[in-house]
This record gives C-alpha cells, structure tokens and sequence, in this order.
C-alpha cells in the first residue's frame, strides 16, 4: 500500500491536473500496478521464508557465545538481499528503496528489539541449561567414582575368609634350606586389589627383621586365591626366621602374624631356579600307573642325587637311587611301574624311575612335591592347585 501510495503521489506531482496526468494515473492503475502487485507479492514471499528460516537458525544455535546484535543485522541483511532478488526487473522503482520499504514492513524497528529481546532471554535459557547439563554431567561423574571406590572396597574389604598362609619355608625344621629360598605364600579368599592397591600395604614381610619388598609380579590368582612365590636371596647360614603379617580388620584391629624359623645351609649346591618341575596328578587312564613328576634341570654344573628322598605333603616317602643330573637332563618318577624298569644311566637325557605303588600320591585338590638330599636339605620343591 504504501509503494502504491509513493507511485501515485510521484505522478501527481510530476504533471498538472489535466488529460495527461489523468491518462498517465489510469495507465498505471490499470496497466503498471497489477504487474508490480505481483513482483512485489514474490518479493515478500521471498523476504517472509527466508526470515522464517533465519529465525529459526538463530534459536536454535543461540547458546553463550552468540552475539546478539550482530545476529539481528545479519538476519535484516539476509531479509533484504533475498526480497531484493524478488524484485529484480522492476524498473519504475529503485530496486534498493523499494526493497527498503519491504523489509521495513517485514521487520518494523519494533519487532526486531521485541527480536532482540526474546533472543536474549533464549540466550541466558541456553546458558543455564548448559549450567544444568554441565552440574548432571559432573554429578554422573561423581557417582561413577563413588560405584568405583565402592566396587574397590567391596572388593578390598575386610573379608572374615581372608586368611595368609605360609606354605614355603615350611614351620617346625622339616627341611634344612639352601642359600636361595623359595618364598611360597598363599592367600585365601585373596584378590588382585589386596595386593596392588598401595595404600593398604596390607601384607608386610620381614626376614631377620628386615623388610622384604613384595610386588605384584610375585603374585598369581588362582581360583579364589593368590599366590606368592618370591627367591629370598639375603639369607645367613644358621638360624633364619621369616615374618609376615595380614592386616586383617580394618584401623588394624585385627591382624594375621606368622613366624617361621628355618635353617640355611648356604653352602648346599641347590638353586630352585635350576628346576622347572610339572606333576601329571590326574592323567588318562589309571592314577597310579600314568602319574608322574617330571623334572628338568637346567643347572651348568652336574647334580650328584645321593640318598634324596622324594614326599608329597602326606609323608608318602620315596628314596631315589643315586644318580647325576647334567644340564637339561629329564628325570620323569612314575607313582607305579616296576623299579627293575628304571632308566638312570648318567648318559641319558630321558632318566625314568619308578616308585612301585600300588595307590595315586598325587592328590588332585593340589598337594607340594619336596625333593632333599641325605643331609635333608631341600633341593627343590614344587606346589600345584587344582
């Protein structure tokens, strides 16, 4: 309406009153002004989506970092250049001010600050709820640690099951020890984070009243249980006695304490690391006849066997006839088998000896081999479970 009105007031004022103007204004009427009724009908149309689709770009990205105001003026900008384009072939009118008539009937000064406020308003809602998301994402994190913590103490705790056992050096003299001494400790109803977690230091260890350093490479689970098998080196020749404690309540109101003396012999010839050992507790077939231990020696320097007797922990005895193991010789003692069979020769790698029993040793819910000399020194010693 108002470029209708500007057009007829600039044919007013271009003639007099007269035949002319009257043509010229009905030409207009009835010529011009339905053409550009429909060019500016495309030109809104076009201005109208494009403020529609702008809008909806700008509330939905407005968050903290939004600039407001500049936001408003591109928005004006992308209104004009686009009802601009809509009006492209119009000539009784400069395109640009015609254009600036349209866009300030699309977007009156009024409503751009109403636009402005209303983008403010959704700018601080963005803020808090980001505020919000930030508060739940920490306190989800918060809650995520807690589980984990629990989950640690759960598994941490102070289990009235747990219990430490010294299975290696063995209480009450029952084997004079080499130098090198095969630390074997057993904790029940143990697991991974009672040994690795350092604030607890839980197990302390002592020998001769020094401190030993446990790791958790000493450790192995299996089953319910840990296992501990460490080489104690820094023995003395003479009496030995090795400490070790579980703090077993919690403040330390409850502890574990043992204290095993042994002997060492440290000029025996025995190193444990000169044997990798395996027992066949549970073969196929019959027990007694196809159960085995099987032992390789690694040692560089030959192994005289004088006197040695071989036991499991029940006592079941067995006196092995003299004979000299070399480097990566093979010594396999069947439970049953006939002792006239026996295979010895210091010239074979493959050593076979037979016991001759008629019942298993081996006890398949786990049992240790011990293995000791004349003087009754451990030479080596093998545990299983099952």
């Amino acid at each position: 309406a108002e470029i209708h009105f500007q057009q007829i007031q600039a044919i007013i004022a271009a003639d007099p009153p007269g035949p002319v103007r009257d043509g010229k204004l009905l030409t207009f009427e009835n010529t011009v002004w339905p053409v550009e009724s429909l060019i500016l009908d495309t030109a809104i149309s076009a201005g109208t989506t494009t403020l529609e689709q702008s809008l909806d770009l700008i509330v939905a990205g407005v968050d903290s970092a939004t600039d407001i105001g500049q936001e408003v003026i591109t928005l004006k900008q992308e209104v004009e250049d686009a009802i601009t384009t809509g009006l492209l072939g119009l000539v009784l009118m400069p395109v640009h001010d015609m254009a600036l008539i349209l866009v300030n009937s699309l977007l009156p000064a009024g409503l751009l600050e109403d636009l402005e406020e209303y983008l403010s308003v959704r700018h601080q809602q963005k803020e808090l709820e980001r505020e919000k998301l930030d508060k739940e994402i920490e306190l989800a994190l918060l809650e995520e640690e807690k589980k984990r913590a629990q989950g640690l103490y759960t598994r941490n705790n102070f289990n009235p099951l747990v219990d430490l056992k010294m299975l290696d050096p063995t209480p009450g003299f029952q084997f004079i020890y080499p130098k090198d001494v095969l630390l074997q400790m057993q904790l029940v109803h143990g697991n991974h984070d009672m040994i690795s977690d350092p604030s607890s230091r839980r197990i302390q260890l002592q020998l001769n009243s020094v401190p030993v350093e446990l790791s958790v490479s000493d450790w192995t689970q299996a089953g319910e249980n840990m296992y501990c098998e460490k080489n104690i080196t820094d023995t003395k020749d003479g009496l030995n006695i090795m400490e070790v404690s579980l703090i077993k309540g919690e403040g330390d109101t409850e502890l574990i304490r043992q204290s095993i003396p042994f002997i060492v012999d440290i000029n025996a010839p025995y190193k444990q690391a000169n044997f990798i050992i395996s027992i066949e507790h549970d073969p196929d077939g019959s027990d007694v006849d196809f159960e085995c231990v099987n032992i390789l020696y690694t040692g560089e320097a030959e192994l005289e066997l004088t006197n040695c007797l071989m036991q499991d922990e029940k006592a079941h005895k067995y006196a092995l006839p003299s004979l000299t193991l070399k480097q990566n010789d093979r010594l396999k003692v069947f439970t049953g088998g006939n002792p006239a069979d026996d295979k010895f020769d210091k010239r074979r790698k493959n050593k076979i000896l037979n016991m001759g029993r008629k019942k298993a040793v081996w006890n398949n819910e786990g049992d240790t081999m011990y293995l000791s000399d004349g003087s009754n020194v451990l030479i080596c010693r093998h545990s299983y479970t099952p």
